[in-house]
């Protein structure tokens, strides 16, 4: 029997175990109702903003400075550095979740927070400190680069998060539901932090060959997290800007299309976590052939995206399912805009082979023109009553207009590269 090479054995195998997560979205989307579900949407959204809000740039430092450590073989940068950078966030993190905390009481006692909205806050401050140690994880993973390690730690921010939220929102509603997920966040945050310390902490090769980060690694980290935090706006903050310009409900089926995108995502990122170390190890050596990292997503994107639209077009055939996305009013319009938007996922390959390039720039220049582009739609959706429809249709622009634009910057990038050694002689 023809085994399948990692190429493709990863991202399909990485797919599956963060497709439990999907499963979870849509489990809770079905055992509540749509306004439940669109609160339960956008407080975990605050909580991922709020998460990625306080790095200020120190995760993002180590997108590039930890695999590269990794390749040079300096075990004792890796130790030191994720010692230091797990006390700072969570540090940042504890003090943001106090001040989360302080509001929802305050607002509460003085009447001005609605009591949903206090309680989620709350439960959403709960999930701050967890998820930012969760993101440093997710950086020492990627650099270690085992794939079996990152099936592991996929799996298991998925896998938990599903057994222990989905019961009890059954059971209590979406507030338990919030409180489950940080729990789940909490164990795997302990369990990958100590994996990658116990992986990190091997003895250090020669000192001759010590790592040093660049001097310009603190303001290439800075613009990276000013991307991601600006990138962020959209998939997490775009739900609780719905919900204010139109309502819960609304946020909630937004959310529910949004699947589609997650999954286009998921696996771009599964990708990602692979491929992208590789591209900026091959970089450090000189090997910066680096088209070939990009045909194979391109490909598997197309597909799942066509795959996803014909599986919703054979849903509606299924009574049970059709009257599910009745639920949401969700439609072919809405859900073939996601298409879109799921092809545009391929900026995340996309922000790994600019970043070996050390053109962090043009990643963070795509990010501010795909949240001004979506927000702006939101707000003529919103004012000329496009529905849901007009919300995802946003997405897609944005997000289309985002991978176009780092695209067209990889193409110049590569173009003057391979002019350089021809006009050196």
């Amino acid at each position: 029997m023809p085994r399948l090479s990692p190429a493709l054995l990863f991202p399909v195998a990485i797919s599956a175990a963060a497709a439990i997560g999907l499963v979870k979205t849509l489990l809770l989307a079905a055992l509540l109702e749509p306004a439940s579900f669109g609160r339960y949407a956008v407080f975990m959204g605050v909580a991922v903003v709020a998460t990625i809000l306080i790095s200020l740039g120190r995760i993002e430092r180590t997108t590039k400075a930890w695999p590269r450590a990794w390749e040079e073989g300096d075990f004792a940068f890796l130790a030191l550095d994720q010692a230091s950078a797990s006390r700072l966030l969570a540090l940042r993190g504890g003090i943001v979740a106090m001040v989360m905390l302080a509001l929802a009481g305050l607002g509460t006692v003085a009447g001005w927070l609605p009591e949903t909205t206090a309680t989620g806050l709350a439960l959403a401050a709960l999930l701050v400190v967890p998820g930012v140690i969760l993101l440093l994880t997710a950086s020492g993973m990627r650099a270690i680069g085992s794939m079996r390690l990152l099936l592991a730690f996929t799996t298991a921010r998925s896998g938990l998060a599903l057994l222990i939220a989905a019961p009890l929102a059954m059971l209590a509603g979406w507030e338990w539901a919030l409180a489950g997920e940080a729990l789940a966040q909490a164990l795997v945050a302990l369990w990958s932090w100590l994996t990658v310390r116990r992986r990190f902490a091997a003895p250090s090769h020669d000192a001759a060959n010590a790592f040093e980060e660049t001097a310009g690694a603190v303001r290439e980290g800075r613009q990276l997290y000013s991307s991601n935090l600006i990138g962020s706006l959209v998939p997490f903050g775009g739900r609780g800007f719905i919900a204010l310009i139109a309502d819960a409900a609304t946020a909630g089926a937004y959310a529910v299309a949004m699947v589609f995108v997650q999954i286009a995502q998921m696996f771009a990122g599964s990708v990602a976590q692979r491929e992208g170390p590789l591209v900026i190890k091959l970089a450090r050596r000189g090997e910066t052939g680096l088209l070939r990292q990009l045909k194979v997503p391109a490909f598997l994107l197309t597909v799942l995206a066509a795959g996803s639209f014909a599986a919703f077009l054979i849903s509606l055939q299924i009574p049970q399912a059709a009257q599910f996305w009745a639920t949401y009013n969700l439609g072919v319009l809405a859900i073939g805009l996601t298409t879109i938007a799921m092809l545009a996922a391929f900026h995340m390959q996309l922000s790994f082979v600019l970043l070996a390039f050390d053109a962090e720039r043009y990643v963070l220049r795509a990010a501010i023109v795909s949240t001004a582009v979506t927000y702006g739609g939101f707000l003529v959706a919103s004012a000329m009553a496009l529905g849901v429809p007009g919300f995802v249709a946003s997405v897609a622009a944005g997000e289309g207009l985002r991978a176009l634009y780092m695209l067209g910057a990889y193409l110049g990038l590569r173009r003057a590269r391979d002019r350089g050694p021809s006009q050196s002689h």
